[in-house]
Order: structure tokens, then C-alpha cells, then sequence
């Protein structure tokens, strides 16, 4: 195989030399020959190329050999040169040899060249790889210093650090003669020094080659930093050494306790969103129960069975049964944390009458107002017989939340409700919109404040304007978020002293916009049934009542003796319980045809009840109705249903499809 080498003549013309070029082709070396005639461009032509070997023919008439000399001085790389020459004279070849020429050849003499080029050869690689070793030295003792990495030799008998970088030298705060005087021990915690040792004694005993491990580093002020450390046995020369790496982890130290500190305060928020939720739970089974307690009572008064309630006070009693429906409404998502955390938010789509809106909005409001001796009016511009299609419930959320607000911040004066046609944009697209204007007279909102107030727990005034009117600033929030999701906006226009507007901007037909936000996992579209919800009618005295015993259990004494009043036109007998104790006795003394459990009891817990129900044989067939206030995620209910007849929560009107799964269950 033959070795190739680039040779550069520096000669009058390729053909001045071509026997010696031939002669290069016809050995073992692979000659790469170039010509150069003039020295103009000899500096950059060395430069671009490392050359193996130069010849200079002396014959060359205009040949400066002094000049080539002082171009290949100042080159980084070795280069040999040889003369070659029709006639070299001694004075002449003593000269060149001199001033740094390595050989020659002459031309009569052409035997002399390839001996002479495979000694140039040899002698400038040995000369390559020397310079080659001591420039990899000077890197590698370049990156030792420099290293960010803390490293050192030490003689493992004294114990002495014989060898450390820079990095080592900075971290510690010694010089290298101070360092070079200390033992080991002298830079090593005092409470570390046992375990270290304990650490390296494998090596010692010839156990191991290497270890890692941790230990605290002391400085020469004594203050200490915690280090990883890499330990292995080396051999220079004769002698055996250790050899060190290690490097500051004090940013991982730090680091690693900020991330226990964070998981210490994420596993903090999820027991405290634990605990969150169960007491959200419980509030909103209380309140259901509640509220449907007080829906069932009204609902039986406003019936005016025995004909002595004025109209005055139907009117009151019509506004309390729809106002806590209101609440009971919007309890249903408000304090359904399960939902709301999961971000699946539940919207019906329907066709909603604007005139109903209006209608519902003088009924609930004028009472509150003339309370307050504030005037509330409900206009509608040319759009009385026109249709909605949104979520009602949404709406009259908002709604409520802006009328609210308008009478909480009216001292004197009145509250308009406007409702008119007006012209929108989505997606580049104009839209038909309903817009729904809330104008009041009130203390009005300063500039700076506006774009505040739609913020969770905001109000324009801040903590004042809490202590004055009440409220969490949680209201604007949550509504302007509903008609962000139902493709609206709410917008504001208010001066300080003289009112403000609030002005909830819808479009008639909101499906697109719904439909689209579904996509995103933001909601879930439910399916209005074709069957309008009608209010709950209360059996007459002389419908035929049903000769059932019926076992009511739950831990409300309120709401017991409200569903036992309502049950009472259509079912004989109703016994009520307040604990599972109770009802089990009750059970053992009494026929009971269907029972009806609520999840929250004192002593129990729903399920619980249910499970030793449907597993004792005397009770097992005993049709069990789940009636409770909970809020059930899918996966419950359908767990429930597995051994229950029927599960319904406590809601807007509820109770009539309690009594309809009774009755359905009695037979």
C-alpha cells in the first residue's frame, strides 16, 4: 500500500524536475506533486496546505533561498526542506544547511532522492506527533485547570494532595502551596470525616477501583458546601495515586429541597382541595335540602287550599317559590365543585321567549326594589314575541347577578332592564344579538376600577365596598364567563356618582358557538326533552290515595316533615326516620311498601344503608329510592343503580319526580 505525501517544488516549470517526479510515482510513496514558480503567493499556498516536503531547485534563475527560509519560519507547521540542483556547490549547501535546510539531491545523482525523502518523511512525522502529544498536553492540563469539575491527585499514604485545579483551589480558598501542606481531613466536615473514610477503605484494601459518593467540603473559613465525589486508584510511574472529581451540588441540594418544599405544598392543596370538596359536598347537600324543604312548604301554601291568604300574600309566596328555586338552580353548578373542577360545565340549549325573561324579572325583582323604595322597569323594543336559543338557566343567572348588583349599589333612584336588537361579530362573521341592558342609578364605578371588577373575589371599591354592601366579587366573574361560553360578552359604561350599565350582549341562536366550545372538552351540551317542565301540582283532597306505607329517611327533621306534608295527598301513611339506627327499627316493626334514603345521615352513610338493605333477605325486596342532595358524578349513579330502584336529586321540582318513581314503584 502506498503512502501518499504531498510534495510542493518551487521551480521554473512543472517539467524542470519531471525525472524526479517520475522516479516519486515509480516507489512506494504516492507523490502529490504541485509547482510554484514565484514567492509572491508562497505564504498563503503554505498556509492553506501542510505539505510534507519541499524541494527548492537552485537552478531556478531568479531563486531568493533567504526569502523561503524567512516565508517557512514563520509557518505553524514543520515542513522539511531539500534542495535539489544541477551543480550544489559546498559553500552553498553549507550555507542552506545552516540557516535551517534539512538535505539535498543532486540531479546527477538521482539515487540519493528516495532514501533522502524517506528519511524527511519519518523524521517529520516523529516531529508531528511529538508537537501533536505536547499541544494535546497543553489542551488537556487547559481543560484540568479551567474544568468546572473540582479535580485532584492525592498520595493515598500521606493522604496529601499532590495535584488540584483551579476550581478546586477557588472552592476551597487556598493556594496551592497551602493546600499542598494539608491532609485530607483538613478540607472534609468534621461530621462527614468517618463516613468518607468508611467510603474509601474498599480502595485501600483492594476491593474496588473506584467509588461515589457525598459528602460536605470544608473551606479554609470553615464554612462547609456539599460535593459528589468520583474516587478511583491510579498508577503514575511506579506509584499508586487517587484520583478525585468532584463538583459543587449545592444548587442541587437547594434545588432538591424547593422541589420537596413544592411537593410538600402540592400534597398540602390536594388535601386541602380534598377536604375543599367534602365540605362543598356537604354544604351543597345541606342547602338542597334546605331549599327543597322550603320549595316543598311554599308550593303547598301558595296552593291556597283552605282559600285564606290574600292576593298580597300569594304574590310574596309566588316570589319566594321562584327565588329559591333561583338559588336551588344555581346551586347546582356553583356548589358542584366535582363538575366545575373537571371543567364540565353542563349547558341546555332551548328556545327561551323574551318576554317570559322580562315577565320572570319584574316578578322576582319589583318586590326587592320597592324594598329598598327603588323603582324597577322592564322594557322590550319590538322584540316582545321574539325567541332565544340559549341555556335559560345561564341567562337568568346573569340576569339575576346584574339585577342583583344594580339594586345592592342603588341607594335611591331606579333599576332599568332594556332589552333590544343589536349587531355582532364572531369570527369575522356579523351575528344577530339580543342585548340585555342593566341601567342603574347607583354609586357608580371609577375608571381604574372597571377592568377589575370582572376578576374573582373584585369588587371596585375592595374590602370598603365589602363591609358596605355585602358579597364575595365572585358574581361578575362567573358571569362573565357564561357569556363568554354561550358567544357573548358583558360590557360597561359607569361614572362615579351617577350609575352604572352593564350590558350582556347574546346571540339569538348560541349553537355554533356551543357546539364549538364542546369540542374543546369546555362543556357538555344536554338535550332539552320535548316535555315542558310544568309546575308541581299538589293531588286534590279527593284523589284517591294510595294505601302504601312509605319510610322516609334523612337527616333533615325540616325536610322530612315538608316531603311528608307533600306525599301526604297521594300516599296513606309516610313514616320518617333522621338516622339508619332509626329506620332499621322502624323497619323491624312496621310493613313498609318503599323507602326513601338520603346519602348523608348521622350514624351512616348512604350507601352503607343500601348495601345492608339489598343484602338482608327479609328487606332485599323492599324498593329503595336514593333522594339526597349530593352531587353525583356518572360513575356514582350508575353504582348506585346497581342496587337501587331509582336515584333522584334533590333540585328544581324534584320532588315531583320523587313522587312519580314511588308511585311507579308501589304500583
Amino acid at each position: 500500500m502506498k503512502d501518499f505525501i504531498s510534495i510542493l517544488f518551487i521551480e521554473d516549470t512543472e517539467q524542470s524536475n519531471q525525472e524526479i517526479k517520475n522516479r516519486l510515482h515509480q516507489s512506494d510513496f504516492s507523490a502529490i506533486p504541485f509547482s510554484q514558480n514565484g514567492l509572491d503567493s508562497l505564504g498563503l499556498l503554505l498556509k492553506a496546505h501542510k505539505w510534507d516536503l519541499i524541494f527548492v531547485d537552485l537552478d531556478k534563475e531568479d531563486l531568493d533561498l533567504s526569502t523561503i527560509l524567512e516565508i517557512l519560519d514563520q509557518q505553524e507547521f514543520i515542513t522539511p526542506l531539500v534542495l535539489i540542483g544541477s551543480e550544489i556547490k559546498n559553500d552553498v549547501l553549507y550555507d542552506a544547511m545552516a540557516a535551517g535546510v534539512q538535505d539535498y539531491v543532486a540531479k546527477d545523482n538521482p539515487d540519493r532522492l528516495l532514501p533522502v525523502v524517506a528519511k524527511e518523511i519519518r523524521n517529520l512525522r516523529k516531529q508531528r506527533k511529538y508537537t501533536q502529544t505536547a499541544t494535546k498536553n497543553q489542551i488537556f492540563d487547559r481543560i484540568l485547570t479551567k474544568s468546572t469539575n473540582e479535580i485532584f491527585l492525592m498520595d493515598p499514604m500521606s493522604l496529601k494532595v499532590i495535584y488540584a485545579n483551579d476550581t478546586l483551589l477557588d472552592n476551597l480558598g487556598y493556594t496551592e502551596e497551602e493546600l499542598y501542606g494539608l491532609s485530607a481531613k483538613d478540607v472534609i466536615a468534621q461530621h462527614d470525616l468517618r463516613s468518607v473514610f468508611e467510603e474509601i477503605a474498599p480502595l485501600y484494601r483492594g476491593e474496588e477501583s473506584s467509588t461515589t459518593f457525598q459528602f460536605d467540603r470544608k473551606r479554609k473559613d470553615g464554612s462547609t458546601y456539599p460535593v459528589e465525589i468520583h474516587v478511583e486508584v491510579t498508577q503514575e510511574d511506579t506509584r499508586q495515586l487517587l484520583m478525585g472529581i468532584s463538583f459543587d451540588i449545592s444548587r442541587q441540594v437547594e434545588d432538591a429541597k424547593i422541589i420537596e418544599k413544592q411537593k410538600q405544598k402540592t400534597r398540602e392543596l390536594e388535601l386541602n382541595n380534598k377536604y375543599k370538596s367534602q365540605f362543598y359536598a356537604n354544604v351543597s347537600h345541606e342547602m338542597r335540602t334546605i331549599l327543597n324543604s322550603t320549595l316543598l312548604l311554599t308550593n303547598i301554601l301558595k296552593e291556597n287550599r283552605y282559600e285564606n291568604l290574600k292576593d298580597d300574600q300569594l304574590e310574596y309566596l309566588h316570589t319566594i317559590y321562584h327565588s329559591n328555586n333561583s338559588v336551588l338552580e344555581l346551586l347546582n353548578e356553583v356548589l358542584d365543585l366535582s363538575k366545575i373542577e373537571a371543567g364540565k360545565i353542563d349547558v341546555r340549549l332551548e328556545e327561551v321567549e323574551i318576554s317570559d325573561i322580562c315577565d320572570r324579572a319584574e316578578r322576582l325583582f319589583k318586590p326587592i326594589a320597592r324594598e329598598k323604595n327603588l323603582a324597577f322597569e322592564c322594557t322590550v323594543n319590538g322584540i316582545q314575541n321574539q325567541h332565544l336559543k340559549t341555556d335559560r338557566l345561564r341567562l337568568d343567572q346573569v340576569l339575576n347577578n346584574l339585577i342583583s348588583n344594580a339594586i345592592k349599589f342603588t341607594e335611591k333612584g331606579q333599576i332599568r332592564l332594556e332589552v333590544f336588537k343589536s349587531n355582532g361579530s364572531q369570527k369575522n362573521r356579523t351575528v344577530n344579538m339580543i342585548a340585555f341592558r342593566v341601567k342603574d342609578s347607583g354609586i357608580g364605578i371609577p375608571a381604574e376600577k372597571q377592568k377589575h371588577i370582572f376578576e374573582s373575589y373584585m369588587q371596585a371599591e375592595g374590602s370598603s365596598t365589602e363591609k358596605r354592601f355585602g358579597g364575595t366579587g365572585l358574581g361578575l366573574a362567573i358571569s362573565k364567563e357564561i357569556a363568554h361560553l354561550l358567544g357573548g360578552k358583558i360590557t360597561l359604561e359607569s361614572e362615579p356618582g351617577k350609575g352604572s350599565c352593564f350590558t350582556l350582549f347574546l346571540p339569538s341562536d348560541s349553537s355554533d358557538e356551543l357546539a364549538q366550545q364542546a369540542e374543546k372538552g369546555k362543556l357538555r351540551i344536554e338535550i332539552k326533552p320535548d316535555i315542558e317542565s310544568k309546575p308541581v301540582e299538589i293531588p286534590e283532597k279527593e284523589t284517591e290515595k294510595s294505601q302504601s306505607t312509605v319510610l322516609l329517611v334523612d337527616d333533615s327533621s325540616i325536610h322530612n316533615m315538608a316531603l311528608k306534608e307533600f306525599l301526604g295527598f297521594s300516599i296513606n301513611k309516610c313514616i320518617t326516620a333522621e338516622s339508619a339506627e332509626e329506620a332499621y327499627k322502624i323497619l323491624q316493626s312496621e310493613i313498609v311498601d318503599c323507602i326513601i334514603l338520603d346519602m348523608y345521615l348521622p350514624d351512616a352513610d348512604g350507601k352503607e344503608v343500601l348495601d345492608k338493605l339489598k343484602t338482608d333477605e327479609q328487606l332485599k325486596d323492599i324498593p329503595v329510592i336514593i333522594y339526597s342532595g349530593k352531587s353525583l358524578t356518572l360513575a356514582e349513579e350508575e353504582e348506585l343503580l346497581r342496587k337501587a330502584d331509582a336515584v333522584v336529586q334533590k333540585n328544581v321540582n324534584s320532588y315531583r319526580k320523587l313522587l312519580e318513581n314511588i308511585l311507579e314503584k308501589i304500583g
